[in-house]
């Protein structure tokens, strides 16, 4: 996924405050409960003291999004970001599950928004006889004459019935798999994926939906990233900790990269994380 458009973001200084308020409105009363939503989210993020007049900035972005608009019974989320200045980003993305989630740190927590518009999944069609294993064939219709079969595999299938997005995202772990296999253009785990980024050599940056919430050092610029603080240069000065899988959007953003939210299924087509560190990366060349 493309996610140069939350560069002005990061042209901004923290510490930030982001809210994912679940916009489904249910009946005569939805709109009351949208707002019931984001009380009970302000309440958490006061607790982590967020200062008020940041809270209150965003509690008018929402009022102001309810005003103009109604979101209906069509499930989906706002996500609003603020630092003590100003409201940073406000988009609602209408897909997914409807997430209620807050944060209050050195950057924004922009995973949970990459991993809300993950491409449709893809589906079986009904087939004659289901295969215990995904390489192993089974006979459908084809459209050809009454009673003409072919043997297809139901990984053909899956992509045969899915999206665009979804075909684009199977080729890219496909990749990905393929590389790391042989030793190529591709790492997995925390520390080469976050060597990679700081050299500017990610094209495409893998990380499972969950999330990977252990801190990582950062310094003042997208691309100054370290696992540890002592492995960040001390020309960089200050450096602070943040969650690992916000700091490599940042440096993604920076770097030019695409991210991607991979499912556990996802991966295990293509091939299993290892260590539990579900964190990857196709490389722009050889490490």
């Amino acid at each position: 996924m493309n996610v140069s458009y939350l560069l002005p973001l990061y042209r901004h200084d923290g510490p930030f405050a982001t809210a994912y308020l679940d916009t489904t409105e249910y009946g005569a009363h939805g709109v009351h409960l949208v707002e019931l939503r984001w009380r009970a989210l302000r309440r958490t993020l006061k607790a982590r003291e967020v200062p008020l007049d940041v809270l209150d900035r965003m509690s008018d972005t929402i009022a102001d999004r309810l005003n103009r608009s109604l979101f209906g019974d069509e499930p989906g989320t706002l996500v609003v970001v603020a630092n003590r200045e100003r409201v940073l980003f406000n988009e609602r993305v209408a897909r997914g599950a409807p997430l209620g989630h807050t944060s209050w740190d050195h950057l924004p927590d922009m995973f949970p928004l990459i991993a809300l518009q993950l491409p449709s999944a893809p589906h079986i069609v009904v087939v004659k006889a289901m295969p215990k294993r995904r390489d192993q064939p089974v006979e459908v219709p084809d459209g050809r004459a009454a009673g003409s079969e072919r043997v297809v595999t139901e990984l053909e299938i899956d992509l045969a019935v899915a999206d665009d997005g979804t075909r684009r995202e199977y080729g890219l772990l496909n990749t990905y798999a393929r590389e790391l296999g042989r030793g190529g253009q591709a790492v997995q785990g925390l520390a080469p994926t976050v060597a990679a980024l700081a050299q500017r050599n990610v094209e495409h940056l893998f990380i499972a939906v969950g999330g990977f919430a252990q801190p990582i050092a950062i310094g003042g610029q997208p691309l100054d990233l370290a696992v540890l603080p002592t492995d960040l240069p001390k020309s960089l000065g200050r450096h602070r900790l943040a969650r690992a899988d916000a700091a490599l959007i940042r440096a993604a953003v920076g770097g030019g990269a695409e991210v991607h939210a991979v499912t556990e299924a996802g991966m295990t087509d293509a091939r299993p994380w290892h260590d539990g560190e579900q964190i990857g990366a196709l490389l722009r060349h050889a490490a």
